[in-house]
């Protein structure tokens, strides 16, 4: 088939337009996963693995989030905690 397989990013399966976005967060390694938690409900918002080491997680509603910074391969983490939005989404 022409086209296919199609590469997409990961981001273009989630169809949700974000609130705003959280502080920027780098990692002491490369290619860690980022887990955001809602610090309130304690729910898992999303999980995501980035290449580099920096990332700038995205939320959809106020409020407080826990960032978990993950290196599965050596079993490295670290949270961030208190984070709130620093920049709101203009779209919105």
């Amino acid at each position: 088939m022409i086209g296919w397989p199609r590469t997409i990013s990961i981001k273009d399966n989630y169809a949700r337009t974000p609130l705003g976005w959280l502080p920027e967060i780098q990692a002491d390694f490369q290619n860690p996963v980022f887990q955001v938690v809602n610090e309130q409900t304690g729910d898992l918002v999303y999980s995501l693995r980035v290449k580099g080491d920096r990332f700038t997680p995205w939320v959809f509603e106020p409020g407080t989030y826990t960032v978990h910074v993950l290196h599965p391969e050596t079993g490295k983490e670290r949270a961030v905690n208190r984070q709130s939005l620093v920049e709101r989404n203009p779209e919105q």
